[in-house]
């Protein structure tokens, strides 16, 4: 009976851990488009954080953010970028996991349309969070130091 036990919750487990790895990226072969981006479910009909940069500038500070919040970066397109944050195991929950994803959208030369979003896995739902907020955040001062530094 015990080993019936022990097996299920072993297969429970499997399965979870399955799960935890579906977070929802793009799922595409090559690049994006600068149309498909404003298709893809985390930009659709939600607002951008506009920077009045140039494509190349904005995404360089997106991978800065990326690493300045934890994550490895996973995915390095012209138009969308993606880190993970490792797990990490506390004494109640898990914690860490999270896909962080940017998209980019040059609405000009020297305007660019971002959106940042967080994927939460399954299994550490409970300890994670979204880090939309600190990316933008990270990505505004790094672009603002460039500013400030080429007027100087």
């Amino acid at each position: 009976m015990k080993m019936k036990t022990l097996v299920s919750i072993a297969g429970l487990a499997a399965g979870l851990v399955l799960l935890a790895g579906c977070a929802s990226t793009p799922n595409h072969a090559t690049p994006l488009s600068k149309e498909q981006i404003l298709l893809q479910p985390d930009v659709k009909d939600k607002p951008p954080v506009i920077f009045q940069k140039g494509l190349e500038e904005v995404r360089l500070a997106g991978l800065r953010a990326l690493t300045f919040v934890g994550c490895e970066v996973k995915t390095q397109e012209p138009l969308f970028l993606s880190g993970r944050r490792p797990n990490k195991v506390g004494f109640f929950v898990g914690s860490g996991g999270e896909t962080v994803k940017i998209f980019l959208y040059p609405q000009s030369d020297s305007e660019t349309h971002v959106w940042v979003d967080t994927d939460l896995s399954f299994i550490g739902l409970a300890g994670q969070q979204g880090w939309n907020k600190q990316v933008i955040e990270e990505m505004t001062n790094i672009l603002n130091k460039t500013t400030t530094g080429s007027s100087q």
